[in-house]
């Protein structure tokens, strides 16, 4: 059981990630970002980078320009 859903959501994202770098190009930047990131990443064909906290980073920047105005 846990071997399919890792396989399963590894071969689902790696099918998403290589229909975007058709679209977009081989120099397309992929990074795997939250928590379980870097599991998805070691069986993923595309994933090579992994940024645990790129979300929260983002999220934190949103909330900075915001309590400027």
């Amino acid at each position: 059981m846990r071997s399919g859903l890792y396989y399963g959501a590894v071969g689902m994202i790696d099918g998403i990630l290589e229909r975007m770098v058709d679209k977009m190009g081989p120099d397309t930047a992929l990074v795997a970002t939250g928590g379980q990131a870097s599991i998805i990443a070691s069986g993923s064909r595309f994933l090579k980078t992994v940024d645990e906290h790129l979300t929260l980073e983002g999220l934190a920047m949103i909330w900075e320009r915001n309590q400027r105005s």
